[in-house]
């Protein structure tokens, strides 16, 4: 039975893809119970593999793991009724996606279950664009950010498929997608680093590239903390008003500022809600969300206590639901993949990989919505690469035909097979 899951990963992991840029899916063409029936499939599959060989994974993850599982119990406790229930069973098949870490350990699992979606994905794009929302595009290309920064590793018609899924990424895409844009840019910024001397590819560059990465959420939450300088609304004082794009849906036209200061008041009401409620240390249970005014009025299922389950912001959702031992431990995982990352990998493009994963680190202290997606699913897909000795023990040229295993082969006549890593 799990030999047949794990061989049709693939399209549950394109099922995962679909549903997660059209979220209008859910309601007006499949039921939910289908989504939570794939998110399961593929839980189980991950549950499966990792259970067989839970060795393969860092202890730090088997602890991270394990305070999930706690506060889902706790959750139980904490749990006042159906939305209670249903907001800890979404957020636990949110934070059950690193048992994946052994699953995608392996080379020829990883090209097996992206090398669908990437030839999908455009396909689905030209066909849900036109009746969907404009972030839509953003979404299913996902994995367009994790295939970026390697467009000048691979073949001349490999690279020619990238840039196209990149002319369709700004062709369709919306400025709105702040998070969408700015992965994109690091990931083109990764890119460029390959053409460049094989010192920005070495150790020390990415290192302290990397460093930044993880050094900088800190400095500047203890800068608003205690030295009342605040990036956020710095950023809106100096380019506030600039920025504005426009929507029109029907007759009414929307205004934002791209510019605005959207996160100030969530970490504002996140921390003043875990210190009142004492919950700062172990989390507030993964049934239960933070005391939110500003979203109190506009939800009606958090109207009655006045909280809201979750945010736009990832760190704090880990914060909110597992407390500061959830998100030092989520850091610690991030950090040990970054660090092999950097100091194992023989290859230069699994030294760009381990700087990837300080990134997404770092953009989930401003985005990285907290729910099952394929989005998720490629953070840790990154961090098991990095943590995987198979992937670090590669060379640049075994990368490089890794990297190759990933996209279709299409040939003609006898030779019309498709070898990747591991396969006799």
């Amino acid at each position: 039975m799990n030999k047949f899951l794990e061989r049709w990963m693939p399209i549950w992991l394109l099922m995962v893809v679909c549903f997660g840029a059209q979220p209008w899916m859910t309601v007006h063409v499949f039921p939910p119970v289908i989504v939570y029936l794939i998110s399961f499939i593929v839980l189980f599959v991950y549950a499966a593999v990792f259970i067989k060989d839970w060795r393969r994974s860092p202890m730090v993850l088997r602890l991270f793991l394990g305070w999930v599982l706690i506060n889902a119990l706790r959750g139980l406790l904490y749990a006042e009724g159906y939305y209670d229930f249903k907001f800890l069973v979404e957020n636990l098949t949110v934070y059950l996606i690193p048992l994946c870490v052994v699953y995608f350990s392996r080379p020829e699992n990883v090209q097996k279950s992206i090398r669908l979606p990437v030839m999908a994905s455009m396909f689905m794009l030209v066909f849900f664009y036109p009746i969907s929302f404009p972030e839509a595009s953003m979404r299913l290309l996902f994995l367009l950010p994790l295939l970026v920064p390697f467009v000048f590793r691979v073949n001349l018609r490999q690279a020619g498929f990238v840039i196209l899924m990149l002319i369709a990424f700004a062709w369709t895409g919306s400025l709105e997608s702040r998070a969408a844009i700015t992965r994109m840019a690091v990931s083109l910024f990764f890119a460029v680093v390959f053409l460049l001397p094989p010192w920005f590819t070495g150790k020390r560059f990415l290192g302290i590239v990397s460093s930044v990465f993880f050094t900088a959420p800190i400095v500047l939450l203890v800068a608003a903390g205690f030295y009342d300088f605040n990036i956020f609304v710095d950023t809106f004082n100096n380019l506030g008003g600039k920025y504005i794009i426009k929507t029109t849906e029907g007759s009414q036209t929307d205004q934002e500022d791209l510019a605005g200061d959207t996160r100030t008041f969530i970490y504002e009401e996140t921390l003043v809600s875990a210190t009142l409620q004492d919950y700062w240390l172990m989390g507030h249970t993964l049934s239960r969300g933070y005391t939110s005014p500003t979203f109190r009025d506009t939800d009606p299922i958090s109207f009655n206590r006045g909280e809201r389950p979750n945010s736009e912001v990832g760190i704090l959702n880990i914060f909110t639901h597992m407390g500061l031992i959830g998100v030092v431990l989520y850091t610690i995982v991030f950090l040990m993949a970054a660090y092999r990352a950097l100091t194992r990998a023989r290859s230069p493009e699994m030294r760009v990989m381990g700087a990837l994963v300080a990134f997404r680190w770092f953009l989930s202290w401003t985005e990285e919505f907290t729910i099952f997606d394929i989005n998720q699913n490629i953070i840790w897909l990154m961090v098991a690469m990095c943590l995987s000795t198979e992937f670090l023990e590669m060379d640049g040229p075994t990368f490089r035909k890794f990297l190759s295993g990933c996209f279709y082969k299409v040939t003609v006549g006898a030779e019309a097979t498709h070898r990747t890593i591991g396969e006799r």
